[in-house]
């Protein structure tokens, strides 16, 4: 696992406003300072969307950030979708569409089941009452 911090957040740039920005934040997370161009910007971003890089990487190498919906599968082809949220100091997943609401810990994840990043929870209109995810825009 990377020791690399990084975070990436919704811009609210009225330019840009809803794109992805990656890189450092302030203390307020209220901007992300973008360092993906020669000379490091300051880029404002919505503090709601702004989620940490976990240091883990889904099967395609996709990196794994708070907020990010994992497709879980184990050696038996059984699967479950859950949120990555940082809790008791650990990286968890969070399987809100199960009855029963577990957290895994994201090491063991890792280490017992393919995880696949699937969307996040600032992209997707979820039904949690039927436990599907859409990508659909809310109403």
């Amino acid at each position: 696992m990377d020791s690399v911090i990084k975070f990436r957040g919704k811009s609210s740039n009225p330019n840009t406003k809803g794109q992805w920005i990656f890189g450092g934040t302030i203390p307020q997370k209220s901007a992300i300072v973008d360092l993906i161009g020669h000379s490091p910007l300051l880029m404002p971003v919505d503090p709601n969307t702004v989620g940490r890089f976990t240091g883990y990487t889904d099967i395609d190498g996709n990196d794994v950030y708070e907020g990010d919906i994992l497709l879980l599968a184990d050696s038996d082809s059984n699967q479950r979708k859950g949120i990555v949220k940082f809790v008791y100091d650990c990286w968890y997943v969070h399987d809100i569409f199960s009855a029963k609401h577990k957290l895994f810990a994201l090491f063991f994840v890792r280490t017992t089941m393919s995880a696949k990043v699937i969307g996040n929870i600032f992209d997707v209109n979820f039904d949690i009452r039927h436990a599907t995810a859409s990508s659909q825009n809310p109403p």
